[in-house]
């Protein structure tokens, strides 16, 4: 199967979602495969953004607005439609 491809974004949201999450920032961004369209977001967790020992890859990913964390996942056949940057790690939702 082809991978998935970054075809628009970021777009910045405080929240864009509406699910009334404690987020710092979040980052829209448009994946494509073929004819097949998706969104995913990656959000900072409240008081994550000014965080100074976050795991490398959730640094990386504030610092890129999210790019790195969604192409850890280009690959897979079912992306991910959120990415959450916490203390631990990053957390993966499908959905």
């Amino acid at each position: 199967m082809q991978p998935w491809n970054i075809v628009g974004g970021p777009r910045k949201y405080d929240d864009e979602r509406g699910g009334g999450e404690d987020i710092d920032i979040g980052w829209a961004w448009d994946i494509g495969r073929g004819g097949d369209r998706r969104i995913v977001h990656v959000e900072v967790a409240g008081g994550r953004l000014e965080q100074s020992d976050l795991p490398d890859e959730c640094a990386r990913a504030i610092r890129d607005q999210g790019r790195s964390a969604i192409e850890m996942h280009v690959d897979e056949d079912v992306p991910p439609t959120r990415i959450v940057v916490t203390s631990g790690g990053l957390m993966v939702e499908r959905g």
